[in-house]
């Protein structure tokens, strides 16, 4: 066990190390990096209070769902289910469902799945934002900024959803013990599509994400609260 607890914290340290070297490229190296373009988010106190937020969001919905309902923290089997979920969400908050976007995400998903597949969730999910630093910061050479903190749900959350999947009974138990919440989120989600469709860039496809997701959090809350 103490062999194990060393080895889990080397890796631990390594990640972390290897973070903060992706991390200050940009800052070592100014002329490495490209000139903001419109999409540039600064990385400061409010912008990364508000990426942590989504973060929290994003991931701590499908971990509790999970967490109640199924509870499997096992490797993934079903890799091609992560892919698609992935993908699609992805593209659809990330890149405003820009398709140009749906192959290079899908090669980034199909990657972590095969992670999920072969090594510890855990493991996995504590390099996600390391990931997220070399795609925007080291690839595609674009400044420190703080939207690079959303690729960490973007390469979690999948992993929780398809563990659900998995476990079709424990899945089919949930729904139905989660009948409220999905039939107001079916129902504030397409009242956000259609907006989305006759407000065309007043209605982002975040905004829709977050009707979708408004009665799980709020039924979140009242568990928490009653408790």
């Amino acid at each position: 066990m103490t062999h194990i607890k060393q080895k889990n914290g080397i890796f631990i340290l390594v990640i972390i190390l290897l973070t903060i070297l992706a991390f200050s490229i940009p800052i070592l190296f100014p002329d490495f990096s490209k000139a903001p373009n419109d999409r540039f988010v600064k990385f400061n106190f409010q912008n990364v209070l508000i990426f942590l937020m989504a973060d929290l969001i994003l991931i701590g919905i499908p971990a509790w769902l999970h967490r109640v309902y199924v509870k499997d923290y096992k490797r993934i089997k079903n890799i091609w289910f992560f892919v698609l979920f992935g993908t699609i969400s992805g593209v659809l908050l990330g890149e405003n469902f820009n398709l140009i976007m749906i192959i290079p995400y899908a090669i980034l998903m199909l990657i972590y799945a095969f992670l999920y597949k072969k090594f510890v969730w855990w493991k996995v999910a504590s390099t996600t934002y390391l990931a997220g630093l070399i795609i925007e910061n080291i690839m595609n050479r674009a400044p420190l900024q703080a939207s690079t903190l959303i690729w960490v749900p973007f390469f979690i959350y999948p992993y929780f959803l398809t563990k659900i999947f998995e476990n079709k009974k424990k899945a089919i138990f949930m729904i139905k013990d989660s009948k409220y919440p999905l039939v107001s989120s079916i129902i504030l989600g397409g009242i956000g599509i259609y907006l989305g469709i006759i407000l065309p860039g007043k209605f982002s496809p975040p905004l829709i994400f977050l009707a979708f997701i408004l009665p799980f959090l709020i039924k979140i809350l009242y568990n928490l609260i009653r408790r």
